[in-house]
């Protein structure tokens, strides 16, 4: 008797813990307004956005750059990242670091995938702890 109860107890904190964490995720939307935010509470902050850029990058950058994801992102600090996404734009530093890459595609980045593209870097930027999957 004590096990299914113990059982039904541990499913239903699992629950708990699922939905609370749906909603706090569902409570987060990304701004490109970085200013207040400090790099602790950006890093990785929407992981909707990262996985985007993420799938975006292995489709329309990797050969383009000759190089994966996580070299692109370690070529800066998240702090830097931020700047150069406030001063010149991720496409711009983008064709600068793989001037292969065709103006299509940056126009798909500028128009389309500019905060996807900047929340990957960011997560995995050089010293966030994080190794990005592509």
């Amino acid at each position: 008797m004590f096990s299914s109860i113990k059982k039904t107890t541990i499913q239903a904190l699992v629950i708990i813990s699922i939905l609370t964490s749906y909603i706090q995720a569902k409570n987060k939307e990304f701004s490109p307004e970085i200013s207040s935010l400090d790099s602790s509470s950006m890093q990785c902050m929407n992981l909707k956005f990262t996985k985007r850029g993420i799938k975006f990058y292995r489709k329309k950058l990797r050969r383009s750059c000759g190089f994966t994801g996580q070299k692109l992102a370690s070529m800066h600090t998240g702090e830097e990242w931020e700047e150069i996404l406030q001063e010149n734009g991720i496409s711009n530093e983008i064709q600068k670091i793989c001037p292969k890459i065709k103006e299509k595609t940056l126009k798909k980045i500028e128009d389309k995938y500019n905060n996807d593209i900047f929340q990957m870097v960011h997560c995995y930027a050089d010293g966030s702890g994080n190794y990005a999957p592509c």
